[in-house]
């Protein structure tokens, strides 16, 4: 018994003993030693970072975010302003806009936010020690700098802390904080885009502290306020595109195309080079059916990139996966785990670099030092918590301060900036070297060399800057000024990898200036060595992705385009002539690989530099790059594109040396040959467009170019031609109407009755639509058979009778063929509130002719009413008024209408007309003047009575006479 008795005594003891030692522990980490762990080791985090934040210069970054940062900071406009989210550029440019010395240290309160928000998450998740093995741990895997991955951190670790103080007792108050982090954190780079769902559904379906109640509410806000958020950044983009763009306009295309087809990292290229994607596809739908064509395969490579991955930190992932596992009963940990999994997961679906995922690394970190300390010294209760709560609440304060300041400049951004805003920009602040970039590249952009040198030079001098100083040399390079030479002793140390090629392009274009083409093309290659992505270090992942990599670097051979696309400032003929520099002569086939050869026989671009010169007026731009497209090689498809421009121009003499390139290139192409028997016809060539219609017409027509060849034997009166024409097409197409039609018209025309009826006959005996019934009741009109047109448009009506174009149509006829009455019935018939404006237009001037003036004017003021700029309406109106006495008012409408539209010679004639028949004959002579200065060889019948009328009164001015009669109507 009393050896018993000891030994449970001795077991009792040891259990208090035991249990003595755990309350010690676990008071330990509430007490002042814990503290002091905690925050040296969060003092080390700042020591042990490599390098220390003070002694480098982490301030690199891009110069397309620089450039998109100061077009939102100052409202100027960019092409690529949507390629960022705006918290990055915004961010990066207002970092650079500080004093250098400050600079540093702007990036070092970003980077030590960070650390605080790690320390937090550990303190949060376990204690004050893991707060500090977090920090310390974080601060080896995320340096300082203004680059996205520096960056971007901040605000995941922003959204882990929220998260797990939201997670302990979710509602509509935590939700509105966790959204707004979300929200944030979206403004700086899209991928936690679909969290708030998986968070929102998580609270909802998964055991959760708070009540079902609450929980509603948390989720409706955490889903709503992002998309709140994002509003603004949403309507600034649709403003200025067109479109909704939700996040980065096509960032992730490229990524997205390539992991749906297999590649686990990252390879550098051009999406056209390996895809084909039709017109108003997205990659993102492309990338969705080739996944579900082949969804083992897409799985098989997920797995391959997450085990990718899983390697960068195996330690870091295996003590995170512990402490999830072993404190899956706390909910902080499982929150931190679905952030976890939710940004690996959302990543793995397209292919990856290791840097897109350091964001993470420090949600991990807080992860693992909370399981490393639990092991050390277990907690119950929530040490450090309110200490915590006001550093998370300073620095959510911080980011949220940073949120609007960009949310407003997002708002303030123009619509559609322009120059007279950077012009008062610049008033406001001469001082900015953005605003002086911006307008010297927008002179550049313009062809305004001198001034935009003048610009860019002061630029570099308020604000020197590796993209200016290029930029500058370019402007030197296009002005063919003394210092060209520049480029060739720039310092590029500091500049990002797309400017130290774009210097190389500029090398080879000053090379060419001085006529070395030899230096040209070694530079040229030198920007090919830097572009060229072999040595990319994504690459080194599968062999697949190597094979991709070497198919993308065949195409990159057209990073000659970017060198043409530095020219684009200079006339499309100085560009051509500086690119033929570059061809060393006597190389023979080693000639044809040189890039400046290959830009100019790539015909797709001089297409696009002839369009550009176009748009722009310059005639002698498109002409030269018109006849630079027109290769010996020429496509097809460039050929028809060519084609299109040359019809597009207007002006023949410019397209007929283009259509005549084109001809020696395709002689068997019809559209071809009667384009260039168009223009010759418009120089009045007559001879020379005859032979190319004879050469056209010996071809195989389409029914469209058979109509354009008829068009063209009507305009030269080669009645014969047209002829032979339309038997061929007769016997080539005997069941279409259209073309016996055609022959009937002309046989109408020319005299020939009986072989116009005869035609006539073929047609109406096979299927008429509503158009061909209605164009062989305009031939019978022609022949004079106006019983039988009226037969034609009966049978029209009965087949449509709700069809009130047909009524007016014949209303009209009736009221030619003197039949008041049968014409006012179909008026009537075709009234309806349905009636088109040109329609109503009709009836009115129908109205005129059967002398119901009032109900004409009536309809003529409802129209100029609805459109008062219309000049058809105010033209017709006033004659109207005129006939019925109102002088002064048909005056007025007829001034109205010849300044509205001074191609209109009718209302010229009407109005000179009526100012004659009112006894003012200098006025009448002045119009008619100013009428017949007008340019173009339109409406010829028209000009020759305003000829007339002209000739008439300064016949009667001479002679000294005066009109009798004044006061009679104009003449219609």
């Amino acid at each position: 018994m009393t050896g018993s008795g000891g030994t449970l005594a001795l077991l009792s003891y040891g259990r208090v003993l035991v249990a003595s030692l755990d309350k010690a522990r676990r008071q330990a980490s509430h007490s002042l030693p814990a503290w002091v762990l905690g925050c040296a080791a969060l003092v080390a985090a700042v020591f042990f970072v490599q390098p220390f934040p003070w002694s480098a210069s982490p301030l690199g970054v891009t110069c397309q975010d620089l450039a998109i940062g100061e077009s939102l900071l100052h409202g100027f406009g960019s092409k690529d302003i949507s390629y960022s989210m705006p918290m990055q550029s915004v961010l990066c440019a207002a970092v650079r806009h500080v004093p250098a010395g400050s600079q540093p240290a702007c990036v070092l309160a970003l980077w030590s936010a960070a650390l605080l928000l790690a320390f937090t998450l550990g303190c949060l998740l376990h204690s004050p020690l893991a707060g500090g093995l977090s920090a310390l741990a974080a601060s080896r895997l995320i340096v300082p700098g203004l680059e996205y991955d520096n960056v971007y951190p901040l605000f995941v670790l922003l959204v882990a802390n929220v998260l797990v103080w939201a997670g302990r007792g979710p509602g509509l108050g935590q939700g509105l904080a966790l959204g707004a982090a979300v929200g944030l954190s979206v403004l700086e780079r899209s991928p936690l885009f679909l969290f708030p769902f998986v968070a929102a559904g998580y609270s909802l379906w998964v055991q959760d502290p708070g009540s079902r109640g609450r929980r509603w509410p948390y989720a409706a806000s955490l889903v709503a306020v992002p998309a709140l958020i994002l509003l603004p950044w949403v309507w600034m983009n649709y403003a200025l595109h067109g479109r909704i763009i939700l996040f980065e306009e096509n960032r992730a295309a490229f990524n997205i195309v390539t992991g749906a087809i297999g590649a686990v990292s990252t390879i550098e290229g051009d999406l056209r080079h390996l895809v084909s994607l039709a017109d108003g596809t997205g990659a993102l739908a492309w990338a969705l059916g080739r996944i579900l064509e082949h969804p083992l395969d897409f799985l098989k490579v997920f797995g391959a990139r997450a085990v990718s991955i899983l390697g960068e930190h195996p330690a870091l992932f295996l003590l995170a996966a512990a402490g999830a596992f072993f404190s899956r009963s706390r909910h902080e940990f499982r929150l931190c785990g679905l952030l976890v999994a939710y940004y690996l997961a959302v990543h793995c679906l397209m292919s990856v670099r290791p840097r897109y995922f350091t964001p993470v690394w420090p949600v991990l970190c807080g992860m693992s030092a909370g399981f490393l300390a639990e092991l050390a010294l277990p907690v119950s209760g929530r040490p450090g918590t309110r200490l915590c709560a006001g550093v998370v609440s300073a620095l959510y304060a911080l980011c949220a301060g940073m949120g609007l300041f960009v949310l407003a400049k997002v708002m303030a951004h123009p619509a559609r900036p322009d120059r007279a805003r950077l012009e008062e920009r610049l008033s406001a602040r001469p001082d900015l070297a953005c605003l002086w970039a911006e307008s010297g590249r927008e002179r550049l952009a313009r062809g305004d060399i001198k001034a935009g040198l003048a610009d860019l030079r002061r630029a570099l001098l308020l604000g020197p800057r590796p993209d200016r100083a290029l930029e500058l040399a370019r402007a030197l390079i296009l002005a063919d000024s003394p210092q060209q030479g520049l480029v060739h002793s720039l310092d590029q140390t500091g500049a990002d990898w797309n400017d130290r090629v774009r210097r190389h392009l500029l090398r080879a274009l000053a090379f060419l200036r001085e006529g070395r083409s030899r230096e040209a093309e070694a530079a040229f290659g030198e920007a090919e060595r830097l572009r060229s992505p072999v040595d990319t270090p994504a690459l080194r992942s599968t062999p697949y992705d190597r094979e991709l990599q070497e198919r993308l670097n065949i195409g990159y051979r057209l990073l000659y385009r970017e060198l043409a696309a530095l020219l684009k400032p200079l006339p499309p003929a100085e560009q051509i002539a500086l690119l033929q520099r570059g061809l060393v002569p006597g190389r023979g086939a080693k000639e044809r690989a040189s890039p400046f050869a290959l830009l100019l026989r790539d015909s797709d671009w001089w297409l696009d530099v002839a369009g550009q010169a176009h748009a722009a007026g310059d005639g002698k731009g498109f002409l030269a790059a018109g006849l630079q497209a027109a290769q010996e090689r020429l496509s097809p498809a460039a050929a028809a594109a060519l084609l299109d421009r040359c019809r597009g121009i207007g002006d023949p003499a410019l397209a007929v040396p283009l259509l005549r390139r084109l001809a020696a290139l395709r002689p068997r192409d019809p559209a071809v040959l009667l384009a260039l028997a168009s223009g010759n016809l418009k120089l009045k060539a007559g001879a020379e467009a005859r032979r190319w219609l004879e050469r056209s017409t010996s071809l195989p027509l389409g029914q469209a170019q058979l109509h354009q060849a008829l068009d063209l034997c009507r305009a030269l009166a080669d009645q014969g031609c047209a002829r032979r024409l339309l038997e061929l097409s007769t016997k080539l197409h005997p069941r279409n109407p259209g073309y016996w039609l055609e022959r009937a018209h002309l046989a109408a025309q020319t005299g020939r009755r009986k072989e116009a009826a005869a035609h006539l006959r073929e047609a109406l005996a096979l299927p008429l639509q509503a158009a061909g019934l209605l164009r062989a009741a305009g031939i019978c009109r022609n022949m004079g058979e106006d019983g039988r047109e009226f037969e034609l448009l009966a049978r029209l009506s009965h087949a449509e009778p709700d069809d009130p174009g047909l009524w007016l149509a014949m209303a009209d006829l009736a009221a030619e063929g003197g039949r008041r009455g049968e014409a006012i019935a179909y008026l009537d018939r075709a009234d309806s509130p349905g009636l088109a404006p040109d329609q109503r237009l009709k009836q009115a001037i129908i109205l005129q002719r059967l002398g119901l003036l009032s109900r004409a004017l009536a309809i003529l003021d409802s129209l100029a009413a609805a459109d008062p700029r219309n000049a058809g309406y105010l033209s017709s109106r006033g004659v109207v008024r005129a006939l019925l006495g109102r002088g002064p008012d048909a005056v007025s409408d007829l001034r109205q209408a010849v300044s509205l539209d001074p191609r209109s010679l009718q209302s010229y004639l009407s109005l000179g007309s009526l100012l004659d028949s009112s006894c003012r004959t200098d006025e009448a002579i002045r119009v008619y003047q100013d009428a017949l200065r007008r340019p173009g060889s339109d409406q010829p019948a028209v000009r020759q009575a305003i000829r007339r009328s002209r000739a008439v009164l300064l016949e009667r001015r001479k002679a000294g006479a005066s009109r009798a009669g004044c006061g009679s109507a104009p003449r219609r």
